[in-house]
């Protein structure tokens, strides 16, 4: 290789440089600046979780609410899924609030909305389940874990 290069020269000049001895500016190049790198270190979140909302019609068959014509499903969905399911950065935000201690306060209003803006045969009820999947260690064999978070009447029209 030829050392003489002037991509080289620059290259050596830099590194020798003083400016090099401060290495903040090479954390602005890359933002690393940015605060919030919490979710990767010292203790990442070890849990991911998504919801299933079933569905039970007055005939008594169980539709999924968050996916109309789809199957119920409680395994884990891809990324497109979550895109798709979601629609938005609100609505992911609202189903990770009733995963929460808030959720407690939206169960309600969420059962509501399923009610009112269900299309179809009559919604008799919406069954929210929330499936946790807890992150381990390597090597270790992950089971996700479903819990019925909440359960909703629906108001009959008649």
């Amino acid at each position: 290789v030829d050392q003489n290069t002037p991509t080289l020269s620059a290259l050596k000049r830099v590194t020798r440089s003083r400016s090099l001895q401060r290495v903040e500016w090479i954390g602005y190049l890359l933002r690393l600046d940015q605060g919030g790198w919490g979710i990767f270190a010292p203790a990442p979140p070890r849990d991911d979780g998504w919801p299933v909302v079933v569905g039970t019609l007055e005939n008594g068959k169980e539709v999924n609410l968050l996916e109309p014509g789809e199957p119920i499903d409680f395994d884990k969905p891809t990324l497109a899924d979550r895109r798709r399911l979601y629609g938005n950065m609100q609505w992911r935000t609202y189903f990770i609030n009733l995963n929460r201690n808030i959720g407690n306060q939206l169960y309600a209003d969420y059962g509501d909305y399923l009610c009112r803006t269900w299309q179809g045969q009559s919604l008799e009820q919406g069954d929210l389940y929330f499936v946790q999947e807890r992150t381990d260690d390597p090597g270790q064999p992950v089971t996700p874990e479903r819990t019925l978070q909440a359960e909703h009447l629906c108001e009959s029209s008649t």
